[in-house]
């Protein structure tokens, strides 16, 4: 109504003029009267509901006597319903510098956080206050909860933020969480090398993603994926080789495996004879079983003779593969060739029996068995199996 307005008027120009008296003392004092100016302050505020002339009066207060913190706390209040964000920064930035209160900071520190985050768009300036909270409280939930959401986000930051959530993931034994960051960090390692270098740090996390998805978070096929980025860059390293070897297998992707070791061949130095023997070895006897791929083992297990003439896995392995396959004649070579090399009077009598069933048995070649059981008994002259 009419009149209700009228009162409303009179009752505003009623606490304008206790304004303008209150205006009137602050300068007939010595110094500021910080006193008169909060209830200026106040009236503006909660009675005159003028949020910008209380500004300007904390402001005053804040410019002759910049330490108090009741002035800088209505400012940041004034200045949070009124969305002037870059002035409520200031405030926060200006109070932490003044509390000594550790549980106070870390509230302004977080507060500042979000703040540059959500409103201000300042993400490194916000993980700047946020790291600065963990400082103080390496524990402070909500501060990993708003680290959380800049992890969320994909750039160049993520890094950043995963080092900061690593050790809280850690304390908290939080496995599925600790393995995200860890794999932001590796993928920033691997993204910085030069010439897609593993370098000793990329392996470390690759070392404790395998051990976390293997023994923590039964995720072998996981585990598997760093097992094999280990081997790949390190083929020498035999406890990686057998780590993925043995996750392969586990998983039923021995096929895998196979094709690291493959391409690791692929990549060796000529010179490396042990390291290609240690590869070829494994290969064959993953080729051979479970991937039934016998010509290929057969190809392999005969370089690693070549490589290593007395490798008396490899010749088992090739006289194998020989007999199954009904390459007889291939079979009396290999046969024979292992005898000449053998030095000990026991293999060459074990081979001989061999060379003998062979010629006798399977080829039919008389003269050729008689020709072997001679030899067994210029090694054995009272060996009745060659008398028979």
């Amino acid at each position: 109504s009419i009149a209700a307005e009228l009162s409303w008027e009179a009752f505003t120009q009623r606490w304008a003029e206790l304004v303008e008296v209150y205006e009137q003392q602050v300068p007939l004092t010595e110094s500021t009267d910080t006193d008169k100016l909060f209830k200026i302050a106040f009236v503006q505020e909660e009675r005159l509901a003028d949020p910008t002339a209380a500004i300007d009066t904390y402001s005053r207060i804040v410019e002759s006597t910049p330490d108090d913190l009741r002035a800088l706390r209505s400012l940041e209040r004034l200045y949070h319903v009124r969305s002037e964000w870059s002035k409520l920064a200031e405030v926060l930035r200006r109070q932490l510098g003044l509390v000594d209160e550790e549980e106070t900071k870390v509230e302004l520190l977080h507060t500042l956080g979000e703040l540059l985050a959500d409103e201000l768009s300042d993400r490194d300036a916000a993980i700047d206050a946020l790291e600065e909270v963990l400082g103080l409280d390496p524990n402070h939930r909500p501060t990993a909860l708003a680290l959380e959401l800049h992890l969320a986000e994909e750039g160049d930051h993520q890094p950043r933020v995963a080092l900061l959530l690593e050790p809280i993931y850690e304390r908290a034994e939080d496995d599925a969480k600790l393995a995200n960051a860890l794999e932001v960090l590796l993928a920033a390692q691997l993204a910085a090398a030069e010439d897609d270098e593993v370098d000793e740090g990329a392996r470390q996390l690759l070392r404790r993603l395998q051990s976390l998805y293997d023994k923590r978070l039964a995720n072998q096929a996981r585990a598997r994926w760093a097992a094999e980025k280990l081997f790949a860059a390190d083929p020498a390293d035999e406890q990686a080789r057998a780590d993925l070897a043995r996750l392969a297998d586990d998983t039923g992707k021995q096929e895998i495996f196979a094709q690291a070791v493959e391409a690791a061949l692929g990549r060796l130095d000529e010179e490396d004879t042990g390291l290609e023997l240690a590869l070829r070895w494994d290969l064959a006897k993953i080729l051979d079983e479970p991937l039934s791929r016998a010509e290929e083992a057969e190809e392999h297990a005969r370089r690693i003779i070549e490589l290593d003439p007395t490798h008396g896995d490899a010749y088992g392995l090739l006289e194998r593969i020989l007999r199954d396959k009904g390459k007889w004649m291939e079979l009396r070579e290999v046969l024979q060739q292992r005898l000449d090399l053998s030095e000990s009077a026991d293999d060459k009598r074990y081979i001989l029996g061999q060379i003998c069933a062979l010629n006798e048995d399977v080829l039919g070649d008389e003269g050729a068995a008689i020709a072997a059981y001679e030899q067994m008994l210029v090694l054995e002259p009272s060996d009745d199996e060659a008398v028979r």
